[in-house]
């Protein structure tokens, strides 16, 4: 693409990378940018949208085209960006959104195209190629869905665009793929990521805890909710005076696990809603929560037993752990592809487009 480069003064911002990107762009991972590159396909969308979007590209650019941003000897056009942007908020926003949201998002796919382009460059000098089999495959996909419709017909003779810009998507998925490609950890190195991560490999407390529920339907009166509290206060007090809990439970509770006297097995920190967490973490085992009001009704619970948090040996988790290792490490990896590229880049951008971008010869 031929380069056209601007004056600082013709710009609202003039900017080397280092700053730039990190100032206004949020350079995504794996899912931000694989909607991106589905989002400039409009594969997926209705019949009626792929023609819209395909009749609204106008090709590298149009008469009033104005330039949105500059990479390197690279540029993005206002028709580019805001062609790529219809499609990303129609996936962002289903019920309309305020003028701040939608300037947010609109900065959001500008990032999505400039990276686009950052990853794209790095692709190439790479000499990573696509997979044209692939490519055939999705269009040919895409003429058993449209093939004889007049949709068909406004799609047909943008195909050579759709293939490219397929081709590049099969060219980033394989460079993320190769970024990501870590080979298994060395015993060593294992070892020492299980030591610098047991919370990775900790079974957090539990507690063994058995309950009696007596359940109020939500629209239920007042009277109700006071008759239940009151019955609940009753049955706890009899478990107190000696009565077994569990048989309570069979007798009385309204709980699946009645059956079972109550029985609900171990549950871990986190499971329980916050303030029922909070009465169950004072208690010893053996000992009882006050009848307490959740939405089902009133519920009692009885502590059976508590497991202390515990380190899992790294003999039973060495597979977890390689896979864990891995994946971090590709992240990391990914990451500072992305960084490097950014910092590397040659990028100016104009953020008042409509008023300040300058027209393309």
């Amino acid at each position: 693409m031929p380069s056209n480069p601007l004056a600082p003064r013709d710009l609202d911002l003039t900017m080397s990378a280092p700053k730039s990107l990190r100032a206004l762009l949020r350079l995504r991972g794996r899912r931000g940018l694989r909607f991106a590159l589905l989002a400039s396909l409009c594969l997926g969308l209705s019949g009626h949208a792929v023609a819209q979007n395909l009749e609204s590209a106008q090709g590298p650019h149009g008469p009033h085209d104005r330039i949105v941003a500059e990479i390197d000897d690279d540029f993005i056009t206002s028709t580019e960006l805001e062609s790529f942007t219809a499609q990303y908020l129609r996936q962002k926003l289903y019920h309309g959104g305020t003028e701040e949201e939608l300037a947010a998002l609109r900065r959001e796919a500008l990032s999505e195209l400039i990276q686009r382009r950052l990853l794209l460059k790095e692709a190439k000098r790479r000499g990573i190629g696509g997979d044209f089999g692939a490519v055939e495959a999705e269009v040919a996909k895409l003429e058993a869905r449209y093939g004889g419709s007049e949709t068909w017909e406004q799609i047909e003779p943008r195909l050579p665009e759709l293939r490219s810009k397929l081709l590049d998507n099969s060219r980033l998925e394989a460079l993320e793929a190769e970024v990501r490609r870590v080979p298994a950890p060395e015993e060593d190195v294992l070892r020492a990521y299980y030591k610098n991560n047991q919370n990775l490999f900790t079974t957090p407390r539990a507690n063994r805890l058995a309950t009696i529920l007596i359940s109020v339907h939500p629209g239920s009166p007042k009277e109700d909710w006071v008759a239940a509290e009151s019955e609940a206060k009753t049955l706890r007090a009899r478990a107190l005076d000696g009565t077994d809990f569990a048989e309570l439970a069979r007798e009385f509770s309204d709980h699946d696990s009645a059956e079972r006297g109550g029985d609900i097995g171990f549950l871990h920190e986190g499971e329980l809603a916050p303030a029922i967490q909070v009465a169950v973490d004072k208690l010893e085992p053996g000992e009882m929560t006050e009848a307490l009001h959740v939405l089902e009704g009133y519920v009692v619970f009885r502590l059976q037993e508590r497991r202390a948090a515990e380190l899992q040996p790294f003999v039973k988790v060495r597979d977890r752990a390689a896979g864990l290792y891995v994946r971090e490490m590709g992240n990391k990896r990914w990451k500072d592809l992305l960084k490097k590229l950014e910092n590397d880049a040659q990028i100016v951008f104009n953020q008042q487009k409509a008023e300040a971008g300058r027209t393309l010869p």
